[in-house]
């Protein structure tokens, strides 16, 4: 009998393995057109804009990773700042105000110092709050600034298709060369079903989009660059989706939300591109802008 009731659990535990899976690809075939045109129509406002509610979401969810105990209305008053300086540090990003975006940072940190200075007599951790609150603003708000920044730089709409297809060319390949020949653990304690074997799996499928997307979209880029990007933007990505695991196992919470079926919340869609946008940015600046000048 325990033998057949460990089979029929096995058996059930496929079957909704099975869904989630196909869920995930339903939903990403279905939000695809909606963030291709988001992308390419008009003169990145639109694009701008869609980042912006991105922000306002993940920050929600981040609260709950930050605060996993906290109820709906403690959620929303202690992101208030951050739902509403977000998308005015985006827009001013987007529109070339650059010099505003630490500025925003500092008065961010000014706000919640202050709520720290007159919490401290009776919390006296309470500087903890600031510092994860300005973490989850940081870690936000600043790689999306960079994403709308390099939607309006030249050659912004093939860079921001360049680097998705990336990211989530890597997503896949660690994900279907973990789960076939995967064996040895790559951080068991913060993620326990990813492998080493999938992460160099998700090393090569960047590789490779990387050098066709080169050939076919990008042929002023040299290939040695192309592929440099992609090796260093997708081991960032690897990073910066075992980051938000980290957060997600100490909270106890298994997705940042479940707004996207199949994949969970919006931070757990971007939670790579959030630490790969840097990494991309610097190395366009650094590597082809000054060889296409």
């Amino acid at each position: 009998m325990d033998i057949a009731n460990r089979m029929r659990d096995l058996d059930l535990k496929q079957k909704l393995a099975d869904n989630s899976h196909l869920t995930r690809w339903v939903t990403g075939l279905v939000a695809a057109p909606f963030l291709v045109f988001a992308i390419v129509w008009g003169d990145g406002a639109l694009f701008g804009g869609v980042v912006a509610v991105a922000a306002v979401v993940a920050l929600w969810e981040y609260m709950g990773l930050i605060s996993p105990g906290c109820t709906p209305r403690e959620r929303v008053l202690a992101g208030i700042p951050a739902y509403f300086m977000a998308p005015l540090t985006i827009y001013a990003a987007g529109n070339g105000h650059l010099a505003i975006v630490p500025a925003f940072l500092m008065l961010y940190l000014l706000i919640f110092a202050a709520v720290a200075v007159r919490r401290f007599k009776h919390h006296s951790k309470a500087w903890h709050t600031v510092a994860f609150q300005l973490m989850a603003f940081c870690h936000v708000t600043v790689p999306l600034c960079l994403a709308v920044i390099i939607r309006k730089s030249p050659l912004g709409i093939t860079w921001i298709f360049a680097l998705l297809l990336i990211i989530f060319a890597g997503d896949i390949g660690a994900y279907y060369t973990g789960k076939t020949i995967g064996k040895h653990k790559l951080a068991p304690a913060v993620s326990p079903k990813k492998t080493i074997e999938g992460s160099i799996g998700g090393i090569l499928a960047n590789l490779l989009i990387a050098g066709l997307y080169q050939f076919f979209f990008m042929p002023e880029v040299s290939l040695e660059v192309m592929l440099l990007i992609a090796v260093l933007t997708g081991a960032a990505g690897q990073i910066g989706d075992l980051f938000v695991s980290v957060l997600k196992r100490d909270g106890g919470i298994k997705d940042s939300g479940h707004i996207l079926p199949g994949h969970g919340g919006i931070l757990d869609r971007i939670d790579a591109l959030l630490l790969a946008l840097p990494v991309a940015w610097i190395l366009i600046e650094l590597l082809v802008k000054r060889t296409l000048s």
